[in-house]
């Protein structure tokens, strides 16, 4: 992801592992933009407001991904996860067109945290995510998390 100078955080492409019994099974659904006529798309609008447009989260036709995203309700009041309760919270409604069954996912975004909490609404195989915990990292753990976050990075060209 990346975020340009108006404030929109764009996604780039995924790279999203799969492992089983703890090995590298490998990462089928990984995409970039750019290639096999995959497609950037919009993380986060810099101003959400209620009443935009439907936006495109990315597009990748080679491993039917296409995502999507609507601004459902933004200045949320006091909304509860295990690490604290939150006001001003931005909700999005999430769906992938390609996979109708799969439902909408609600994310839940505080400012200064991010991504606090996931729920579904609708779909075949619900995904609920919460945030149990957080933590500040000093300079050396930060350094550690983006080493290998760059390994990670560079075994998506790869794999």
């Amino acid at each position: 992801m990346a975020q340009d100078g108006d404030g929109t955080v764009w996604t780039l492409g995924e790279y999203p592992e799969e492992y089983d019994n703890g090995s590298l099974a490998g990462a089928p659904h990984t995409w970039l933009s750019g290639v096999q006529k995959a497609r950037a798309g919009i993380a986060m609008l810099a101003k959400p407001r209620t009443g935009t447009r439907t936006y495109l989260q990315g597009l990748a036709p080679a491993v039917d991904f296409k995502d999507c995203a609507t601004v459902f309700r933004t200045g949320e009041k006091h909304v509860c996860v295990p690490v604290d309760c939150f006001d001003n919270v931005l909700e999005i409604d999430e769906f992938a067109p390609l996979d109708v069954a799969g439902g909408h996912q609600r994310k839940f975004y505080a400012p200064g945290v991010g991504l606090i909490q996931v729920t579904a609404a609708g779909g075949v195989d619900p995904e609920a995510l919460t945030l149990i915990s957080a933590e500040r990292l000093c300079k050396a753990d930060l350094a550690d998390v983006r080493r290998r976050a760059l390994e990670q990075d560079a075994r998506g060209y790869t794999v």
